[in-house]
């Protein structure tokens, strides 16, 4: 079976890991070392941000923007179709949700319609590494509305619009780091911003609201430190991480070209002249000739491949943790969307082969399900 997702790590920097591991175990300073600040300033010359605060994940380090906004008991606009972190950090920053609709990215009439005098931010995730269009119209609407924008760039390390990386699109962003990403450090997350104060108030939030200067606690922070073996690891994969979103891209110019036979039944999500993905993910529409889930219950009961975790198969509106902040919206543009795309094996060695292998599969069961 061709898995979903493999991680990449060649014979030479994984030697080159574990001698730098072995180095900081000897040290025994495990946690904001020398190996931290270097992944930050690497990671914050990358996206192109003044700097860089390294965190345990990418939950926390969005919850760490939120809180260092201040948010609570004021709105923050987050698309419905999302992962749980997104929406769970408004909640443990003591915000309100208020959901949004839309399918693989917001659009700015939608943040217009929802914005309002209790409205603190806008959260815009780039969903599968790719950045919308209109990001750069939402960016406005926020700066006339002297609220912020949040930029939930977990899926998104090295994705560009108009030759802007992601990350430095909005007033912060939030990365994850966790294993399945572009690049990983097994666990963990990077907040990014040009924002000084925010950078101050987010690196006592990481270390339980510690004051450095005096040592008191002056913030309800958390234990949201990265360690230096995860730092060591994400310096040595953003090291890479160029040669990983080249081979990703190529991978998804040939699933594009392999699955156009499949037309109209199904269509890869990509970018465009202005919208460069990272190729986090390689996501195809389902056209409502197919049953997606019959595809899928076909794909699971044949065991030729593994397919990607959907973005998002659930939309978070309709998740009991989250019901409460639905309200009165039937939100049908996630619906759908939810309801009908994969997302096919990618990462960043495999091989050719592999790929026309999964292409292969991929039509001869879409046009059997189309058949029936």
């Amino acid at each position: 079976m061709i898995p979903a997702f493999r991680p990449t790590f060649t014979t030479k920097s994984m030697m080159a890991i574990g001698k730098k591991i072995r180095q900081v175990l000897e040290s025994g300073q495990l946690t904001l070392g020398p190996h931290t600040r270097i992944f930050e300033q690497m990671f914050a010359n990358y996206v192109g941000r003044k700097d860089c605060v390294a965190v345990s994940s990418g939950h926390a380090a969005l919850e760490a923007i939120l809180r260092a906004y201040g948010i609570k008991n004021r709105e923050v606009i987050v698309p419905t179709n999302t992962n749980f972190a997104t929406a769970a950090a408004i909640i443990e920053s003591g915000g309100r949700i208020r959901f949004a609709d839309g399918d693989i990215e917001l659009s700015a009439s939608e943040v217009e319609r929802l914005i309002n005098t209790n409205t603190a931010g806008v959260i815009v995730v780039h969903i599968g590494g790719i950045v919308g269009s209109s990001m750069m119209k939402i960016r406005e609407i926020c700066d006339r509305a002297n609220i912020f924008l949040l930029e939930d760039a977990s899926h998104a390390h090295g994705s560009e619009l108009f030759g802007t990386k992601a990350g430095a699109l909005g007033h912060a962003a939030a990365f994850s780091m966790f294993a399945t990403k572009v690049i990983t450090s097994g666990e963990g997350g990077c907040v990014v911003t040009n924002d000084e104060d925010l950078l101050k108030t987010v690196r006592m939030l990481r270390d339980q609201g510690k004051d450095p200067s005096s040592g008191q606690h002056i913030l309800e922070g958390g234990s949201w430190r990265m360690s230096e073996i995860h730092a060591i690891i994400g310096a040595s994969q953003l090291s890479q991480i160029d040669r990983f979103i080249s081979r990703r891209r190529q991978i998804l110019r040939r699933y594009g070209e392999l699955l156009k036979a499949a037309h109209p039944h199904l269509s890869l999500v990509a970018g465009s002249k202005v919208s460069l993905p990272s190729g986090y993910k390689c996501i195809v529409r389902v056209n409502e000739s197919v049953s997606t889930a019959e595809l899928k219950q076909r794909i699971a009961e044949d065991k030729q491949i593994c397919l990607g975790s959907g973005v998002y198969d659930i939309p978070l509106h309709v998740q009991p943790v989250f019901k409460m902040w639905s309200g009165q919206d039937t939100f049908p543009e996630a619906i759908q969307f939810c309801s009908n795309h994969l997302c096919l094996p990618i990462w960043s060695h495999m091989k050719d082969e592999e790929v026309d292998r999964v292409s292969d599969y991929i039509l001869d069961v879409t046009f059997r399900a189309a058949k029936k």
